[in-house]
């Protein structure tokens, strides 16, 4: 998205939506925009809304299957981070990294043993202790001019 040109003190986005989107009707959107449900499986037709981060897989060496569908639009969360920066005429491209493992770990350790292999909730346990440990996921890497 293009940003007005000037002097940033920081940089962010938010993962999920809020209840108005969230909960809208979700064939308003052209179906190359993000948000139509042609495009994804993201919406949840039947709870109304978007499903926010999707986990999926097995764990190693076993045929144990795991399915996180994470939502709820009071699980939005905000990111911010401080960097100070210029935008000028030429585009510019942010570039974050995401670690997996701070969803399992950080406040809380997940234990797939003892906190389950599966949820499909807004707000269940497992999907709370989930959604608190997205908290430090992000981190941003670098600002630089985009190549076109």
């Amino acid at each position: 998205k293009d940003i007005f040109m000037g002097d940033y003190k920081a940089i962010g986005f938010s993962l999920g939506l809020d209840s108005a989107v969230n909960h809208g009707n979700p064939n308003q959107y052209a179906t190359d925009h993000p948000l139509s449900p042609i495009n994804n499986s993201m919406h949840w037709s039947w709870a109304g809304g978007y499903i926010f981060t999707a986990l999926e897989g097995n764990l190693s060496g076993t045929t144990d299957n795991f399915v996180f569908h994470l939502a709820g639009s009071e699980n939005k969360i905000d990111y911010e981070f401080p960097l100070t920066f210029n935008k000028g005429m030429k585009k510019l491209k942010a570039e974050f990294n995401y670690d997996l493992s701070e969803v399992f770990k950080n406040p809380s350790n997940f234990s797939m043993a003892n906190d389950g292999m599966s949820t499909h909730s807004t707000s269940d346990p497992v999907t709370l202790k989930l959604f608190a440990n997205m908290k430090d996921v992000f981190t941003l890497n670098e600002i630089t001019a985009a190549t076109e």
